[in-house]
């Protein structure tokens, strides 16, 4: 398969380092743009991962600072953010990746009670999609 467009479901500029780095040297071998979506979720509360809060909002100077930092093959990049509701977030994952050929997502390892009565979120988007899809451990 010759991929010629990808997209990067991308969370946290913090703790997604390596996700970025693999994806960028993949749209580096294929010679594809990458585009980075980043969803800013609104209500930002996890309550099903124990934790209850609000999520930084990242802005595209932040992303863009890291993508300087990282694309060290000079990788045509292009980045956008999406407000999302947290229902929301599987949907949007799905519907943003249509025009792509591959969609590259992170995936945390969950405990094993959560592994057990819920699903992640790379694995609901992967279930609802046709876009070839690589999951890596963030």
């Amino acid at each position: 398969m010759d991929y010629q467009k990808i997209l990067l479901a991308y969370s946290d500029p913090k703790k997604d380092v390596k996700l970025l780095e693999a994806a960028l040297d993949i749209a580096h071998r294929y010679g594809a743009p990458l585009t980075l979506i980043h969803l800013n979720v609104q209500t930002g509360a996890h309550i099903a991962h124990g934790y209850v809060g609000f999520q930084h909002m990242y802005n595209e100077q932040e992303i863009e600072e890291q993508l300087k930092n990282l694309n060290k093959q000079d990788v045509k990049t292009e980045i956008k953010i999406v407000k999302a509701r947290s229902i929301d977030v599987v949907e949007t994952i799905v519907r943003e990746s249509k025009p792509y050929d591959l969609l590259i997502t992170g995936h945390n390892h969950m405990n094993f009670l959560e592994a057990h009565i819920t699903h992640s979120t790379d694995e609901k988007v992967i279930n609802q999609i046709n876009t070839h899809t690589l999951v890596i451990p963030v």
